[in-house]
């Protein structure tokens, strides 16, 4: 909403307690969608999380993108305050209390969903992790020698996708039947 439609909106009514009122209810408005589209997030990042365990070792591009949007949004919502308050005349003293308890309560619900963004992030790091662990654990136990295991184990400390592991794993098998030959 731009700052025309705002004045004209404004323009509606009567007194400054009215306008305090409808501003209220258009910050209202701002904090139902940010906490819609947090339940968006939150349910998008679920998805996220079980087609990360059910897949590869890759984190899906969705959570990059709504990341991205949730940035977006953000930024919106600064410039609709933003513009709001640029002409204190639109804002009495009662509607700029009303913008300053907004303004806390928004803050308040960025701080949440940037700690609930980085929670997430590191949950979706430590089950990659996590799922490369078990992947190289059922891989070098397929192995028949404890020595095999120990060699594997040491080479796939350090490899971070499941090609590499398994590119690992057949070659202590391939050493292991050249040994056999010899």
């Amino acid at each position: 909403m731009d700052k025309k439609k705002i004045l004209n909106e404004l323009a509606k009514f009567p007194s400054d307690e009215s306008k305090a009122v409808w501003l209220l209810s258009q910050v209202e408005k701002l904090e139902s969608d940010y906490q819609e589209f947090q339940d968006i997030i939150h349910d998008k990042t679920e998805k996220i999380i079980s087609e990360v365990l059910r897949d590869d070792l890759d984190i899906s591009e969705d959570l990059e993108r709504w990341a991205t949007l949730g940035r977006n949004w953000e930024n919106w919502i600064q410039r609709f305050k933003g513009r709001i308050i640029v002409d204190e005349g639109i804002a009495d003293g009662q509607a700029k209390k009303l913008l300053k308890a907004a303004k806390f309560t928004i803050e308040n619900l960025r701080r949440e969903i940037s700690s609930t963004k980085r929670d997430t992030v590191q949950t979706l790091a430590d089950m990659k992790t996590m799922k490369r662990k078990i992947y190289i654990h059922e891989q070098i136990e397929k192995l028949k020698t404890d020595s095999q295991k120990r060699k594997a184990r040491n080479l796939c400390e350090g490899a971070n996708s499941m090609y590499k592991i398994d590119q690992i794993i057949r070659e202590v098998k391939n050493h292991a039947k050249q040994k056999q030959r010899i």
